[in-house]
C-alpha cells in the first residue's frame, strides 16, 4: 500500500532536514577531522650529539596548507646518560627567516609538538630547527636524528584546504539532494507513467555527472589517440605494421613514455578507430594534451555512456532468445542499468571494457538457441579485445558440450581470432618494445596466481578448477531455456565472484558480476533483501578499489576540474587507515565474504535444483525503488570525490 499524500510530506520533510545537517557538517566541521591529516617524513640516516648553543635545521617544500604535528627523534638513551631537563626550542620560519610557529622543549622525552592549524602556504619553502640552549644531567649533550647529510630528520603532519572555489561542490550537492528527495516522493509510486519518467531522469543525472564530474583522463585520452593512429595507418597503408607504426610516430614526435601506450589488441584498435571517425575531422594521432584533447575525451567519455545504455537495450536479445516474459526483462534491465559499479566504472573511469560485454551480449542469444560454433565465434571478437571472457566461456561450454571433440572444436573457435591477429600483427621491434613496457605494468595473467587475501595458493584458480569440472558434471536440459539461462548466469556471477574476492583487480574488469546479477535476482524470493545486499557489496567494491588507485584525484581529471588545481588530498580509504592500519585487510575480507555469500545463496535458491519451486510470470518483477535506489552508491561517490577535491583535496 502506497505511502498517503501526508505521509509523503512528512517523509520529504524528514529527509530535507538530515540534507540539510549533513551538508552543513560537510562545510563546517567534517574537514577539520583529524583523520583527514597527512604525514610527511625526513627519514633519519643517524644521530649526532647536539651540544648547548648549537642547532639543526631542514629547509622543506610545504607539502600541505595546514600544519598540525611536528615529531623529531632522540637516541634511546640509558638511565645514566638522561638528560634530565632542556632548555630548547622548535622554531619553524619561512624563506626570508620570519617565525611562522615555535614550541618550547624542556625534555628529551617531547618528541610530538602539536599546532593549532599554523597555515602555510604549500610549495613554498620553510626552515625547521631545533635549537639547544642548554641541558642538565648526562653528559649534557642531546642525540638527535639527522640526515644523511646532516640536516634535521622529522616527521610533520597537516591536511589540505581544499580548491578555493567551493560552489562546484555545494551546486552538486543541491542536485543529489533533489535527486534525494525526488526519489522518495516516488519511492511507492505505482503509475508506471510517473515512475518511468522519475527512473530516466535519476539515471540522466548519474550518467551526466560520472560524464562531466570525475574521470581518469589520460586512459581517455589514450584510447581515443589511439583510434586517431589506427586511421593514421590505414590512410598511410601501415595497417599490417600498426605496432611498429605507432612506435616510430611516437619517437619521431619525441614523445614521453605514457604517449607509448598501445597495448591493445588490433581488434579493439580498429574498433576504436571506427567510433573515433568522427572526430578525425578534428585531429590525428598526433594530437598532444590541448583544448582538442578536452574535446576528445569528452566525446569519448559521451560514446562510453551511449554504449552503455545500448548493452542495456541488448539484454532483451538473451531474454527474447529465453523467451522470458515482459517483467523479467524489466527487472533485468532496471538492476542492470543502474548498478553504481557499472556506470562508475565504465563512464566515470572512462574505460572501454563495454566493447568485449557488448560483444558477449550478442553472443549469448547463440548459446541459448543452442548454436555454440556461432556462439563461439562471437565470443571470439571478444577474447580478441580482453581474455578475460574465455573465463566464462570455457565451463560455460562445458555445461553444454559433454563431448570431448566439441569442447575441443568450439574452444579451438574460440581462440581463432585472437590467433590469426597475433600471427599477423603481433611482432617486430615497435610491438616488442611496447609490450615489454606494458607487461611490467600491467600482467593480467600474473594476478590469477596471485591472492589478495594473503594465502600463498590461488584459491581463484582453485575455485575456477572446481566449477569446470562441476559444469562438466552436471546434467542441463538446453532446451529448457529457464535452466539453462540461471545455470549460465550463476556461473559468470560465481567467477566472476571468486575473481573478485581473491583478485588484485581493476574495478571495469567485474562488470559481467553486475550483469549475470541482474538475470539471477528475478529468479529468487528475496529479492528485495538480496539487492540491499548487493548494495553494499557495490560500495566495498569502490571502496576496495579506492585503496589501490583511489577515485577523489579523478575530479582534477574531470571536465569541470578547477584550473591550476592538481588533487593532493586525501582519499577516504587513507583516512580510514588513519583510524585503523587495518582499514584495508577489514575491507577486502569483507568484500569476499559479501559475495561469496551472495553465490552461496543463489546456488541454495536455485528453482530448478531438485525439490526447488519454479517461478511464476508474475513472479519475475522486482520492486523498481529498491532496484533504482542502488544508483545512490554511485552518487555518493560522485559526492564524496568532489567533497575531497574541494575542502580536503
Amino acid at each position: 500500500m502506497g505511502l498517503r499524500i501526508r505521509d509523503r510530506k512528512t517523509s520529504i520533510a524528514i529527509v530535507f532536514l538530515i540534507m540539510v545537517v549533513i551538508g552543513a557538517a560537510l562545510v563546517t566541521v567534517v574537514p577539520k577531522m583529524s583523520v583527514w591529516s597527512r604525514s610527511f617524513t625526513n627519514e633519519d640516516d643517524h644521530y649526532e650529539d647536539l651540544e648547548p648553543g648549537q642547532s639543526v635545521s631542514m629547509s622543506f617544500g610545504a607539502p600541505f596548507d595546514r600544519l598540525s604535528g611536528v615529531e623529531i627523534f632522540f637516541e634511546g638513551l640509558s638511565d645514566t646518560d638522561v638528560v634530565t631537563s632542556t632548555d630548547a626550542e622548535l622554531v619553524i620560519t619561512d624563506a626570508d627567516g620570519t617565525v611562522i610557529c615555535s614550541k618550547p622543549v624542556s625534555s628529551v622525552f617531547e618528541k610530538s609538538f602539536s599546532f593549532n592549524d599554523v597555515e602555510l602556504t604549500r610549495g613554498n619553502n620553510y626552515v625547521i630547527t631545533y635549537k639547544l640552549i642548554s641541558a642538565s644531567g648526562g653528559t649534557g649533550t642531546i642525540p638527535i636524528g639527522v640526515t644523511e647529510s646532516g640536516s634535521l630528520a622529522f616527521t610533520i603532519r597537516g591536511s589540505y584546504s581544499g580548491a578555493q572555489t567551493k560552489g562546484v561542490f555545494l551546486f552538486f550537492y543541491i542536485v543529489i539532494s533533489a535527486i534525494v528527495l525526488l526519489y522518495v516522493w516516488f519511492f511507492n509510486e505505482r503509475d508506471i507513467k510517473k515512475t518511468g519518467t522519475v527512473d530516466k531522469v535519476i539515471l540522466a543525472v548519474g550518467l551526466f555527472m560520472a560524464i562531466i564530474v570525475i574521470n581518469q583522463f589520460y586512459d581517455l585520452f589514450m584510447v581515443g589517440k589511439s583510434g586517431l593512429r589506427m586511421l593514421d595507418a590505414i590512410k598511410d597503408g601501415k595497417f599490417f605494421s600498426f605496432y611498429d607504426y605507432a612506435y616510430s610516430k611516437e619517437l619521431s614526435n619525441g614523445s614521453t613514455g605514457m604517449y607509448f601506450e598501445y597495448f591493445y589488441s588490433i581488434v579493439t584498435y580498429l574498433i576504436i578507430a571506427i567510433l573515433m571517425l568522427p572526430f578525425r575531422l578534428f585531429a590525428d594521432g598526433n594530437i598532444g594534451f590541448s583544448a582538442t584533447a578536452n574535446l576528445l575525451v569528452l566525446y569519448f567519455d559521451v560514446i562510453i555512456a551511449a554504449l552503455v545504455i545500448w548493452s542495456v537495450k541488448l539484454t532483451e536479445k538473451i531474454c527474447d532468445a529465453c523467451k522470458m516474459p515482459e517483467k523479467y526483462r524489466a527487472s533485468v534491465k532496471y538492476i542492470y542499468a543502474f548498478s553504481s559499479v557499472l556506470i562508475s566504472s565504465l563512464i566515470a573511469s572512462g574505460q572501454i571494457d563495454i566493447i568485449y560485454l557488448i560483444i558477449m551480449l550478442w553472443a549469448l542469444p547463440f548459446y541459448y538457441s543452442g548454436k555454440y560454433k556461432m556462439f563461439s565465434l562471437v565470443m571470439a571478437f571478444s577474447v580478441a579485445v580482453k581474455v578475460l571472457p574465455f573465463m566464462v566461456f570455457f565451463p560455460m561450454i562445458l555445461l553444454v558440450n559433454k563431448k570431448i571433440k566439441d569442447i575441443a572444436v568450439n574452444t579451438a573457435i574460440c581462440f581463432s581470432v585472437t590467433l590469426v591477429f597475433t600471427l599477423i600483427f603481433n611482432h617486430g621491434t615497435g610491438y616488442e618494445a611496447i609490450g615489454g613496457m606494458i607487461h611490467d605494468k600491467y600482467g593480467f595473467v600474473d594476478k590469477l596466481f596471485d591472492n589478495r587475501l594473503g594465502v600463498s595458493m590461488s584459491l581463484f584458480i582453485l575455485a575456477y578448477v572446481a566449477i569446470c569440472i562441476l559444469c562438466y558434471m552436471k546434467d542441463v536440459d538446453a532446451s529448457d531455456k529457464k535452466h539453462l539461462l540461471f545455470s549460465s548466469m550463476l556461473i559468470i556471477f560465481s567467477i566472476y565472484g571468486m575473481f573478485t574476492a581473491f583478485i588484485d583487480w581493476h574495478t571495469q574488469w567485474l562488470i559481467p558480476l553486475f550483469l549475470s546479477f541482474a538475470f539471477l535476482v528475478p529468479f529468487v524470493q528475496k529479492k528485495d533483501r538480496v539487492l540491499v545486499i548487493e548494495c553494499v557489496l557495490e560500495a566495498l567494491i569502490i571502496l576496495v578499489s579506492d585503496l589501490t588507485y583511489g577515485t577523489a584525484y579523478m575530479v582534477d581529471n574531470g571536465l569541470i576540474a578547477l584550473p591550476d588545481y592538481p588533487y593532493q588530498g586525501i582519499s577516504l580509504t587513507e583516512a580510514m587507515k588513519n583510524v585503523t592500519h587495518l582499514a584495508g585487510p577489514i575491507l577486502i575480507t569483507l568484500q569476499a565474504s559479501v559475495v561469496i555469500s551472495l553465490i552461496v545463496y543463489f546456488l541454495k535458491a536455485d528453482p530448478f535444483r531438485k525439490g526447488g519451486q519454479d517461478t511464476a510470470s508474475n513472479e519475475y518483477a522486482v520492486d523498481r525503488s529498491m532496484a533504482v535506489g542502488r544508483i545512490f552508491v554511485l552518487y555518493a561517490l560522485l559526492l564524496i570525490s568532489l567533497w575531497q577535491y574541494s575542502y580536503v583535496g
